[in-house]
């Protein structure tokens, strides 16, 4: 990886990197998707219907 050779001088594989990453406890956060052109009141009212609506399947 290039960032590792240029502070390192070492050579290591993507995967490699991910180890090493993960054994430190670092974890990768995927932030939640956010509708465009959402309308936060229209959003609002839906939830609020379906909440409703929703049936108990046990």
């Amino acid at each position: 990886m290039h960032h590792t050779w240029e502070k390192f001088h070492v050579n290591i594989g993507v995967r490699t990197c991910q180890i090493i990453i993960h054994r430190l406890e670092f974890r990768r956060r995927k932030p939640r998707g956010v509708i465009a052109k959402g309308d936060p009141d229209d959003q609002n009212a839906f939830k609020k219907t379906l909440l409703g609506s929703e049936k108990r399947r046990y």
